[in-house]
């Protein structure tokens, strides 16, 4: 296989951070077999890039470099994701209110029977259909 000329940065743990088939300024030239398409699991080690450290878990300065710091980083994602499920479901269940309501009636189109069902529904009052409509509420 022949090998191919590319410039790389590293960061403090000698990790690829960038890499070019380019020179450009402050990059280092070195040649490598293949490209480093995944470009943050691959680490410059003595003079060679190699793909996946050894010491790549023992890493910590970086948490774009690290193992336990992309896990630790991705369960608070999750659970920041999930704690916002309750939050979700107060929201549908309490929508709409009456200002919503008014809004969508004239923004959207609401029939005078979508009102009538927000009446039946109690998120409305009749007083308030009469209002956002301007007819009366008949059963």
């Amino acid at each position: 296989m022949d090998k191919i000329k590319i410039w790389i940065t590293m960061d403090e743990n000698q990790m690829l951070t960038d890499y070019s088939f380019i020179a450009k300024k402050n990059y280092i030239e070195i040649e490598v077999n293949e490209e480093p398409k995944d470009y943050l699991n691959w680490g410059l080690r003595n003079g060679k890039l190699v793909h996946y450290p050894d010491d790549l878990n023992g890493l910590t300065n970086n948490r774009t470099t690290s193992f336990v710091g992309n896990v630790m980083l991705n369960f608070a994602v999750i659970s920041w994701a999930l704690s916002y499920i309750p939050l979700i479901g107060k929201v549908i269940l309490d929508y709409p209110k009456y200002a919503d309501i008014k809004a969508e009636y004239g923004l959207l189109g609401l029939t005078d029977d979508n009102m009538k069902t927000f009446v039946s529904y109690k998120r409305i009052t009749e007083k308030q259909y009469e209002e956002i409509t301007g007819n009366s509420y008949k059963k």
